[in-house]
């Protein structure tokens, strides 16, 4: 299972896992943690959902995969193997 510090390297990033965002201020790109104030460049938050079962047909119909913590992404990467094409499906991004 990939860990946090496994991500951060491979994605250049700071990744926090289980915490706790108590304020987004995009116009200064600034966010609370727990009291302390972190600046960013780009913001993801990861923030969970529930997999959606859509009523589609053919080989691959039972193969869906919710992508929401460090293990589902494991999972994920794990099914992809060598393939060149996937199809994300998912809400709209949201702007903050």
């Amino acid at each position: 299972m990939a860990d946090a510090a496994a991500m951060a390297s491979q994605f250049k990033a700071t990744v926090r896992t289980g915490t706790r965002v108590t304020a987004i201020e995009p116009d200064r790109e600034t966010l609370r943690i727990d009291g302390e104030s972190i600046a960013y460049r780009g913001l993801c938050l990861a923030l969970g959902a529930d997999l959606i079962h859509i009523p589609v047909a053919g080989s691959a119909a039972d193969r869906g995969l919710a992508v929401n913590d460090l293990g589902d992404y494991t999972a994920f990467r794990a099914a992809m193997g060598a393939a060149r094409r996937i199809a994300v499906m998912g809400a709209r991004p949201h702007r903050l």
